[in-house]
């Protein structure tokens, strides 16, 4: 998520006022000047649409490891036959393999 944060202000940050008109750019003149060019503005944000880039990518990669994990737990609940110990407690703590207790 910081990618995606730091993308999308680093793309659209140069070309508002803040950009202009903060203490940075104010006190030093030749860093004002520099600040102003319209080359360095577009280097800031070709940087931010990198990190946007980044960031896409990134929550793309979250977004499959969430998606995988379900659709082989529901083709596993749809298979007939005995479900072994192992598939059972596959991915969950040592504490919660047990079996339900049965009321009675």
């Amino acid at each position: 998520m910081y990618f995606l944060e730091a993308g999308l202000v680093l793309l659209v940050a140069p070309w508002t006022m803040f950009w202009e008109r903060n203490l940075f750019v104010e006190s030093s003149l030749l860093l004002g000047g520099v600040m102003r060019y319209a080359a360095v503005r577009g280097a800031v944000s070709g940087v931010g649409v990198v990190n946007l880039c980044a960031g896409l990518w990134e929550l793309g990669v979250s977004l499959r490891r969430m998606v995988r994990p379900m659709r082989r737990s529901v083709h596993r609940s749809t298979e007939p036959g005995p479900v072994s110990v192992e598939t059972r407690g596959a991915g969950m703590r040592g504490e919660d393999t047990s079996l339900w207790p049965r009321g009675g």
